[in-house]
Parts: C-alpha cells; structure tokens; sequence
C-alpha cells in the first residue's frame, strides 16, 4: 500500500511540474510574439527615433522598456516635479481604443474609460514614482506637441497586450501653485455673473478658497452650529476655464456644523456657509490643497470620478435655515443628510 501511495504522489508531482512548464512555456510564448508585435508595428509607423526607457524592479533588475516615438521635443519641455495638462488615447496596436480622455471617443466594450469626466487632466513628472509612464514620456514631448508611446505588457499588467498611447502635452506648468491662482482669479474675474461685493477669502495656512456672492436673499441671521440647513449646489471640476459638472443636490438638507463626512463636505465648504442667510446665493471655488488634492476621487469599481489636482467650483443655494425637522426619505425613514 505504501508503495502505491509513494506512486501516487509521485504522478501528482510530475503532473504538477509537467503543467507548472507549460503555462510557462505559454507565457514565454506570448511575450515573444508581442514582442515581435512591437519591433513590426515601429517599423511599420515610426517616423523620427524612437527613445526606449528602461524600468527597473525594487531589487534593481530590468522589468521592461517604454518606447517613446513620433514625438516632437521642439518648444517647453516638463522639468521634474513640473506639471503639465494632457489628454491621451490607449489603443492596443491593432487599433482597439482601451482607454480615451476624449468623452465622445467610443471604447471597446470590455474597457471602462479611467477618467468618468474624460480630460485635459494633470500630470506630474515625479521621478519618486517609479512607475509613471507618462510623466516619463512628458520628458520628450513639447508643450502643445504630440507624441506616442508603447508600454510592454510586463508594465502595464495587460497580460501580453502593449498599451499604444497616443499623447497630447496641452500646456506645461513649471509653478502649479501660481497657475491655480491665476486660473481660480479669472474665472471669478471673467465667469462669475451678478458678483455682490468682493470676495470672502477663507484661508487655511497658504491656500485660499473663495466665497462670492451673486444673490442676497432675505435671511437675517448666517448659517450657525445647530441650524438646520436645506441646501442646492452644483459641483464643477475647473480646467482653463471649462467647468465639467460630476455632481447636483436638488435639495439636501443637513445640521451645522457640517463636519466632513467620508469627503462628502469639504472643510472650507462647511466653512462658506458660516458667511450666508437663508436665500442667498453664492459660487465657491475651492483649490486642489483644500479640495481632493493629489488623491482624487474614484469609484468603488477604481474609475476617478474626481481627478487629481482638481479646481473645484460649488454654485449654491441656501433655501431654508432655522430649527426645523429635516424631511424623511420614504425608504429610510430618515432625514435626507448626505
């Protein structure tokens, strides 16, 4: 009998091995074709060199390289720790769109879009991140410049399918800080309509965020701790001047103090509200420090919904303040806080 069972497992393990080399050798085989999928398709669609960047695991051994190519470096070039704003397609190199930040580009049906608002969206050139693809190519593509990029599959997790980007460098942004500023000042200069008064600058350490008025209702007293507050707003992400809405409250009704609550409420929005009466109405612009900062908002799913670096802008109602009970939500039963 023990014979028999030292057999047995012995068969197990042979049979164990004999597949352990066969998915092997079908991995060897995968990356092999798709490397001769990417040394056919630049020679069949470049047209100026092609710069080839290598990527390195943590204990320092050779992952991969991108291939930078079609890239025209004339004009700004981002530095590190520099911005730039930048749109970008991904196709795999039969043409198939996987990935766009153009909202009206159609995708493959197996690809969810990255970006929910598509772009221009943020990109930082930061050698800490060992893994920025993109940030690596703004190296070689000027401001207002195209250029394309392939990362290999053992990069970009596409288990033997390269990633073919297709990038635009829209505006490079040596100073962020300084270009929010500006960016935040005309629009309040430019696309704010019926503005009361100057702004209320709501300051934490070195950032403003900015409360301004358009209409003065006929409240008496501002919005205090343990007033019941029934509010409107419309959410924007602000790019250059472009507003993309990802949120509305037709009616949310809540009690000040409005503490964050899972980074529904912002601080300074909670703060605005301490400067309003009941009617009024107001725009308020809040900068990427004092908003989702580098981190952004996603989906449960992983699609950003809010992204990096955002400008955000609120335009907002206060439609009743007093001491009232907040009206129940007929499936909860509860008030409808957010």
């Amino acid at each position: 009998m023990g014979k028999y069972c030292i057999l047995s497992v012995c068969v197990l393990m042979l049979s164990f091995w004999s597949c352990s080399e066969e998915k092997e050798d079908d991995l060897i085989d995968v990356l092999e074709k798709e490397s001769v999928d990417i040394r056919e398709y630049l020679r069949e669609n470049v047209t100026t060199p092609v710069t080839t960047v290598c990527f390195y695991s943590v204990k320092g051994l050779p992952i991969d390289s991108i291939y930078i190519f079609n890239n025209d470096k004339t004009g700004t070039l981002v530095k590190e720790d520099e911005y730039a704003l930048i749109d970008y397609d991904v196709l795999d190199l039969n043409g198939k769109y996987m990935d766009s930040t153009d909202p009206q580009q159609k995708l493959d049906s197996t690809y969810v879009r990255t970006y929910a608002m598509g772009g221009p969206v943020y990109n930082v050139l930061d050698t800490a991140n060992k893994f920025n693809y993109i940030g690596e190519a703004l190296k070689y593509i000027g401001e207002g410049k195209t250029g394309e990029m392939i990362v290999p599959s053992k990069l970009g997790s596409q288990n033997g399918k390269s990633l073919l980007y297709k990038l635009q460098i829209k505006r490079v942004i040596p100073d962020f800080k300084g270009y929010e500023d500006a960016l935040i000042q005309s629009y309040i200069d430019n696309h704010i309509q019926d503005k009361i008064g100057e702004p209320v600058e709501i300051r934490r350490n070195d950032s403003i965020a900015y409360l301004v008025m358009t209409h003065q209702g006929s409240g008496v007293s501002v919005i205090k701790e343990g007033d019941t507050v029934s509010i409107s707003h419309e959410a924007y992400v602000l790019t250059e001047g472009l507003l993309k809405q990802y949120e509305v409250w037709d009616s949310v009704t809540m009690i000040h103090p409005l503490a964050p609550r899972n980074g529904t409420i912002l601080e300074v929005y909670a703060k605005a509200l301490t400067y309003l009466h009941e009617g009024d109405e107001a725009t308020i612009i809040v900068p990427h420090v004092l908003g989702y900062g580098r981190a952004g908002v996603k989906s449960a799913s992983g699609q950003i919904l809010i992204p990096s670096f955002s400008t955000l802008v609120y335009t907002l109602k206060v439609k009743r303040v007093g001491i009232f009970t907040p009206p129940e939500d007929p499936e909860t039963g509860r008030g409808n806080e957010p």
